[in-house]
């Protein structure tokens, strides 16, 4: 999907947060913590020499690191042995097939220079991890498309025009809102009910012909975020001057992508019941996003210039610009649809490397655009920093499970004190050696 401009694609694939509700929540399926705490020591000693042995552990020998262009040597080219020598990163990484560590920094041409990118990878592609609010820019971007061909029947369609959702899901009355307020909700508070509008928006077959058309062959988006279900078909229409104009959506099937590692997570799950379940929970049938389709999604969205034109998202400059405002706002910043203002603690939570990068910068003027998750104890973490007085810039993508106890959905897991300094002290490393670096 890049052009490189030096040598051959290196790569080797092997195939919620804030809801506007004052807390923090994760998707998926939620048991009583009392439960989880009771069973957490059987599950794990019962369960666990039963489970090893078909625990699908992720598959070493595929996983390179790699550079798609041999930057100069003292120019970032060992950024990856930084990141291996670094005391504070350096335990975690020797434990990075547990902990299914995956790392991809990209460094790309300034402006107005021949476009290149520079890449630095760990594990990239190694197994399965799960994407959670990550793969919201999927259905953002794919709305926009949408919006765009809308507009061939209804010129005066645009951002702020309404649509009215009929028979959504959970509501027993329509829904008036605009793309525009579900973007900013989806995208900056990861609001889950605002991406599933989006979702329905555009179908799920729709979504998937979408995807194949960017190049992004790791990807698969089969179900809306926060209840795993699929799509509900609700009756859309766009209102607005020029009337209400039904909008169609295709629900349909996608095809499967191929097995890779690492879709039997854990040793133990609890189920929708609140039982717990002693065997790994299967992720076959959930949503999918390699790590480098992620990025290269962001890089498409965010710096167009670097990649092949027949495969960028087919959306308005207008629309991309406003699109790109409300990747780099903070949640800090909005009061979506009316809801309270975000508190400034979820700045940190939802953009934990802007959080990092700030700190590391205090004198610079940095902007972050991206989109994070976690859920099942995967923290999933997708950045375009840039320091916008010296145009330096780099792309950061982040994945890891952080779940001692290896038994899923029972809302124990070490998001606060392993993925979070993980991701914190990496963006300290990305600020020190690649944006405030002398050239």
């Amino acid at each position: 999907m890049l052009r490189a401009a030096t040598g051959p694609d290196a790569f080797v694939v092997d195939q919620p947060l804030y809801d506007g509700r004052a807390v923090v929540t994760i998707e998926g399926v939620s048991a009583l913590v009392l439960l989880a705490r009771l069973a957490r020591a059987a599950a794990v000693s019962a369960v666990g020499l039963a489970v090893a042995c078909s625990l699908d552990r992720p598959a070493a020998a595929p996983a390179r690191d790699v550079a798609e262009e041999v930057a100069p040597p003292g120019r970032y080219a060992d950024f990856v042995d930084v990141l291996r020598r670094d005391p504070e990163l350096s335990p975690t990484l020797e434990d990075a097939e547990r902990r299914r560590v995956q790392i991809l920094v990209s460094v790309p041409s300034m402006p107005g220079q021949p476009p290149s990118i520079a890449r630095h990878g760990f594990r990239v592609d190694a197994e399965y991890f799960y994407p959670a609010s990550a793969v919201k820019l999927c259905g953002a971007v794919a709305a926009l498309e949408k919006l765009e061909e809308l507009r061939r029947e209804r010129p005066d369609a645009g951002l702020d025009t309404p649509i009215r959702y009929e028979d959504l899901r959970g509501r027993t009355s329509a829904l008036e809102v605009t793309l525009r307020q579900d973007l900013e909700r989806a995208l900056v508070v990861s609001d889950n009910d605002a991406y599933n509008r989006l979702f329905e928006l555009v179908g799920r077959e729709e979504l998937g012909a979408r995807i194949a058309r960017w190049g992004l062959t790791s990807t698969r988006v089969v179900h809306r975020v926060g209840d795993g279900r699929g799509p509900t078909a609700p009756g859309m229409w766009l209102l607005g001057d020029g009337g209400p104009t039904r909008v169609s959506s295709r629900g349909g099937p996608i095809a499967p992508l191929p097995p890779i590692a690492g879709l039997r997570v854990g040793v133990a799950h609890v189920d929708p019941r609140g039982h717990l379940v002693p065997e790994p929970l299967d992720f076959s049938e959930k949503n999918r996003i390699g790590l480098r389709d992620l990025q290269d999604l962001l890089v498409a969205v965010t710096r167009p210039d670097l990649l092949d034109e027949q495969r960028a998202p087919r959306i308005s400059t207008s629309d991309r610009a406003a699109l790109l405002g409300i990747l780099r706002m903070l949640p800090s910043e909005t009061s979506p649809r009316g809801l309270p203002r975000p508190p400034r603690a979820l700045d940190a939570q939802l953009k934990p490397l802007h959080a990092a990068v700030a700190a590391a910068m205090p004198d610079a003027s940095i902007a972050t655009y991206g989109k994070s998750g976690r859920a099942y104890g995967f923290t999933v973490v997708s950045s375009y920093i840039v320091d916008e007085t010296t145009k330096r810039s780099a792309f950061v993508a982040i994945a890891m499970y952080t779940n001692d106890d290896e038994t899923l959905n029972d809302d124990l897991y070490d998001y606060a004190t392993v993925a979070d300094p993980f991701v914190e002290r990496i963006g300290h490393l990305v600020a020190r050696e690649i944006l405030a670096r002398d050239e």
